[in-house]
C-alpha cells in the first residue's frame, strides 16, 4: 500500500480525466494519493446518459454528490431524482446505479471508501482507447476482477 500523502489541492479541472463516451470522469484523489483509503472522482454525464446497469460492489461503498444537473439514482427497489446538492450513500452490497435521463449535463461528485475505483476507471478508460473494451467479454471479466457484479 502507497505511503498517505498529507495533503493535496487541485486547481479547477485538475486531476487526471477520461472520456467515457460523450461523458467524462476526472480523478481527483486516487489510491496512491489515499494510501488506498478512498478515490474521489468528479463525474460529468451527458444529457441520457443512461448510467451502468443495476450493480452491487461489497467491497467498497459510494457516495454521490450532485454538483450540477439532475440524476436519478436507483437504491434497491426505489428511485430518487435529486438537484444540485442532493447527496445518495450507496452500500456496496445494495443494488444501485445512477442515470441522467434529463436534458442537462449532470455533474457529481463520486467519494468510493475504500479506494480503487479510479483504477476500475483507468482500466476502462485504456481499453477503449486500444478496442479491447469492444470485446464483449472484456466489461463483465473488468467488473468481476473489481468485485463488482451486475443485478437484474
Amino acid at each position: 500500500m502507497p505511503e498517505l500523502k498529507t495533503s493535496l489541492a487541485l486547481a479547477p479541472g485538475a486531476g487526471t480525466s477520461y472520456a467515457a463516451g460523450p461523458s467524462r470522469v476526472t480523478v481527483k484523489a486516487g489510491v496512491q494519493d489515499t494510501a488506498g483509503k478512498l478515490s474521489v472522482i468528479e463525474y460529468v454525464a451527458a444529457p441520457g446518459f443512461p448510467g451502468p446497469g443495476k450493480h452491487v460492489h461489497p467491497s467498497f461503498d459510494e457516495y454521490f454528490y450532485v454538483l450540477g444537473g439532475r440524476a436519478r439514482f436507483l437504491l434497491g427497489d426505489e428511485t430518487f431524482d435529486l438537484d444540485a446538492g442532493g447527496s445518495v450513500f450507496a452500500s456496496g452490497d445494495q443494488p444501485h446505479t445512477f442515470a441522467n435521463p434529463f436534458d442537462e449535463p449532470l455533474k457529481l461528485m463520486i467519494v468510493c471508501q475504500p479506494g480503487g475505483f479510479d483504477e476500475f476507471v483507468a482500466e476502462v478508460a485504456a481499453a477503449a482507447a486500444d478496442g479491447r473494451a469492444s470485446d464483449p467479454g472484456f466489461m463483465p471479466a473488468l467488473w468481476e476482477r473489481h468485485g463488482m457484479s451486475p443485478v437484474d
